[in-house]
């Protein structure tokens, strides 16, 4: 469900799965859609910047998070 939500969503290349425990004191995963180009969503262009190694956590593109939660239920809910 997953993938084939992020892929109806973004269509992202490959999806990276990383579990981390530093700033929140539980276990939890980061799903992350990886591209080799730029994409535009919502009139923002956003980039992969570790492309293709590592994501860069440290970018900060974090501005439209409310509009990228709504085309995922939206997408999710359309499957």
């Amino acid at each position: 469900i997953i993938e084939t939500t992020t892929k109806a969503t973004f269509d992202y290349l490959r999806m990276n799965y990383l579990m981390l425990m530093m700033v929140d004191h539980h276990v939890h995963y980061h799903v992350i859609p990886r591209y080799a180009t730029s994409k535009h969503f919502y009139d923002l262009e956003w980039k992969d910047n570790g492309w293709p190694v590592l994501p860069l956590l440290s970018d900060n593109q974090h501005f439209a998070i409310q509009k990228i939660k709504q085309s995922l239920i939206n997408n999710i809910l359309s499957s």
